[in-house]
């Protein structure tokens, strides 16, 4: 979830929704479907996503298993709790703007 948001500037509901048919590991590609007004995206994987998927599948369905935003909100929540890390609710969408800078980097 952190890798799809924080590295390839996924919307926490593109993340949600991601199914493995549409992850394309060996061309490092991912297609969100039904992004922000129902648009559709090729997104690029960097290396480090790829590996991170490959560890979890590919398998088919949903690639994190959960199609509801609200249950990965509350999963980062919990892994904030767990590392002691301050959680404002902010935190879900500021991964998405983490991805640009680092592309750039």
């Amino acid at each position: 979830m952190l890798l799809l948001m924080g590295m390839c500037g996924l919307r926490i509901s593109e993340a949600a929704a991601l199914d493995w048919q549409d992850v394309h590991l060996g061309a490092g590609v991912l297609t969100v479907v039904n992004g922000k007004g129902g648009k559709k995206a090729r997104v690029a994987v960097p290396p480090q996503v790829v590996e991170g998927l490959k560890a979890l599948g590919p398998s088919t369905g949903l690639v994190l298993g959960w199609k509801d935003p609200v249950t990965l909100r509350r999963r980062l929540k919990a892994l904030c709790d767990r590392t002691g890390i301050r959680y404002d609710g902010r935190e879900v969408h500021s991964l998405r703007h983490t991805a640009g800078p680092l592309m750039y980097a």
